[in-house]
């Protein structure tokens, strides 16, 4: 059982095929992140999105643990400053229970054009309602 946050880490490749290790830990908090995805910059930095187990307050008075969408910038795609502020952020509702999993942004093709970003949300499994069992109802011979 792990007993740390877990953490965004990088390994390399001459064929996409078969992968080294990279040490070091390229993006942290003090608490889970994942769903790592990174974007170059049009300024030759790069962003790795991902995301952030967050604790809000809820507008109905309630406390609830749920993911957000962080970012780290990087100049040489190995050491991430952590941005200040959450990108993006969805509230828990019926079909995302836990928030953002994981997400793309796609950068726009021609000049103008907005970036989309994609994404997951997490779908907690659906409540069961047990009924009790009722015994078919069998003929009995006469």
């Amino acid at each position: 059982m792990a007993d740390q946050p877990t953490v965004i880490c990088s390994a390399v490749s001459e064929d996409m095929l078969n992968w080294q290790y990279e040490e070091g830990v390229r993006l942290q908090t003090s608490d889970k992140v994942g769903g790592p995805r990174f974007l170059k910059l049009p300024d030759g930095r790069g962003r790795l999105y991902c995301f952030c187990r967050m604790k809000k307050n809820l507008s109905d008075g309630t406390c609830w643990s749920g993911n957000d969408l962080i970012s780290g910038i990087s100049s040489d795609g190995i050491n991430f400053e952590l941005e200040p502020q959450c990108r993006f952020s969805r509230d828990r509702t019926e079909f995302a229970s836990l928030g953002i999993t994981a997400a793309e942004v796609v950068a726009p093709a021609n000049a103008g054009d907005n970036y989309v970003m994609v994404y997951s949300e997490w779908q907690d499994a659906p409540v069961v309602r047990m009924f009790p069992r009722i015994p078919a109802l069998i003929p009995m011979p006469r």
